[in-house]
C-alpha cells in the first residue's frame, strides 16, 4: 500500500498508509479528527533500496524492448549446416525473441 500525504488546516501535514482504491478519499487528521485533503507530493525514493530502484529501472526499459547484446561469432571450422544451425549468422528482425 502506498503512503499518501495529507494536510490538516489546524495541525499541518501528516502521512497515512492507504489502499490505492482510497486515494481520493479525505483522511481524518490523527490529532484533531478534522477531514483533511490529500496533497500531491514527490515520491520518497530514499525509502526504496538502491538495488530495488535499479531493478525497477531495468524492468521499465525492458518493457518496451530489451537491450540487445551483440556477440560476434566467428566460424573457426568448416561444416555444412542447415538453416536451423545454431551457428547461423542471419540477422533476426526481432533479436529479443527466441527462435524455434
Amino acid at each position: 500500500m502506498p503512503v499518501y500525504e495529507y494536510h490538516c488546516n489546524t495541525c499541518g501535514p501528516f502521512a497515512e498508509l492507504r489502499p490505492m482504491s482510497q486515494h481520493a478519499v479525505n483522511q481524518p487528521c490523527p490529532s484533531c479528527g478534522i477531514d483533511s485533503k490529500r496533497v500531491i507530493s514527490a515520491p520518497n525514493l530514499s525509502r526504496v533500496s538502491r538495488n530495488t530502484r535499479i531493478a525497477h529501472e531495468r524492468n521499465e526499459r525492458s518493457a518496451h524492448e530489451p537491450t540487445r547484446m551483440n556477440v560476434a561469432h566467428k566460424h573457426t571450422h568448416e561444416h555444412k549446416c542447415g538453416p536451423s544451425c545454431q551457428h547461423s549468422t542471419k540477422k533476426n528482425s526481432r533479436p529479443w525473441m527466441l527462435g524455434h
